[in-house]
């Protein structure tokens, strides 16, 4: 089914590179799984540049998928062979940050008891990935721009110059063109990284892509835990195409996670109590937690919610038994039956189904 949808990229493409196979196929190769027109068009811009040294700037909300796009040029290209280095901008303190990028020779401060080859020097040949660019500090910033100016760097300690030959990609949470005019971030360094720009689409904007990620993640799990392939349930289906995914692919990525590890029966359902699965469908279409709905009607649908998913879950633990389920749920057979057609719950189907 993922082949099938993925094979429409290339005929959605308007190039004439595209119509050999190869294209579609290295894109499923590395996990850029989409085939709506706004994905179509970042895969285009990434088989365009791939094989440049042109830096790119990769932008888009949180968990859309940026270190996948840069890997995807990375490994699209003539580097692949070579080293891909991910750097978390943020997560390296100014004090060390010269150190982390160019290395250091031993001796060159307290506790350089050794010389160590820095991040950059690493990436010689291949990409360096810039992540989370836009929390790079002033003094960051300054060195990076020298950096780039020529990319020749001195380690810490040393006196002569090194350079390297790296393709230098860069990722984006925000606009860094509204941070240069709120003077966060510089302007003369934002037109170096941003040679190239590449804006991946959140996925609420992608269409029938929901789906085909849904389904890949679902056939992720069942290898990851050698279980049996079973397929969404409608709800799930419904819920997928009309939430927002605020947290993108990430978010729908463990909320598959989620579901595949905590729903009985033939289908993957939605998941149990503590998960995204409380979220519900307001008239308008789109999703609301139960919570912002007025005192009666959430604590209904909190009650019918809970109830449901406990007599599945008991259910399961005996095999579909609904005599010994009654029995751990505190219940007679005949009042425990009758919340199982209450809620629709087939014992039958689940004693069919014990891998769930």
């Amino acid at each position: 089914m993922a082949v099938r949808k993925l094979t429409n990229v290339a005929s959605s493409l308007k190039k004439e590179s595209l119509s050999d196979s190869s294209f579609v196929k290295d894109f499923i190769r590395l996990k850029l799984l989409g085939s709506s027109p706004a994905f179509s068009g970042v895969l285009e811009i990434i088989d365009k540049v791939a094989d440049t040294d042109a830096p790119v700037l990769v932008c888009g909300e949180t968990g859309t998928g940026k270190e996948l796009a840069a890997r995807a040029i990375h490994y699209s290209s003539k580097r692949r062979e070579r080293p891909f280095i991910p750097i978390n901008c943020g997560a390296i303190p100014d004090n060390l940050l010269e150190s982390e990028l160019f290395g250091h020779i031993e001796g060159a401060f307290t506790d350089a008891k050794h010389s160590r080859v820095g991040l950059i020097a690493e990436a010689d040949g291949g990409t360096l990935f810039l992540d989370e660019i836009e929390a790079l500090t002033p003094k960051g910033q300054v060195v990076l721009l020298r950096f780039l100016e020529d990319f020749s760097f001195r380690p810490v300690g040393q006196t002569r110059l090194k350079q390297v030959n790296a393709r230098l990609v860069s990722a984006a949470n925000s606009d860094l063109r509204l941070a240069a005019e709120a003077g966060r971030f510089r302007f003369d360094l934002l037109y170096r990284l941003a040679v190239v720009c590449l804006t991946l689409p959140p996925l609420r904007e992608r269409g029938d892509d929901r789906r085909l990620l849904a389904e890949h993640f679902l056939k992720e799990c069942a290898g990851y835990y050698n279980r049996s392939l079973r397929p969404l349930h409608v709800e799930v289906c419904d819920f997928i195409d009309s939430y927002d995914w605020p947290g993108n692919i990430r978010e729908l990525r463990n909320f598959i996670h989620s579901a595949f590890l905590l729903s009985c029966g033939p289908t993957v359902n939605l998941p149990i109590s503590g998960t995204i699965g409380h979220l519900s469908t307001q008239g308008n279409g789109k999703i609301s937690h139960p919570m912002d709905a007025p005192l009666s009607k959430a604590k209904a649908w909190m009650t019918s919610d809970f109830e449901k998913k406990y007599i599945l879950r008991t259910l399961c633990k005996t095999g579909g038994n609904i005599s010994h389920a009654a029995k751990a749920a505190g219940k007679d057979r005949r009042s425990f039956s009758r919340l199982m057609k209450k809620h629709g719950i087939d014992a039958g189907v689940l004693r069919g189904d014990k891998q769930g």
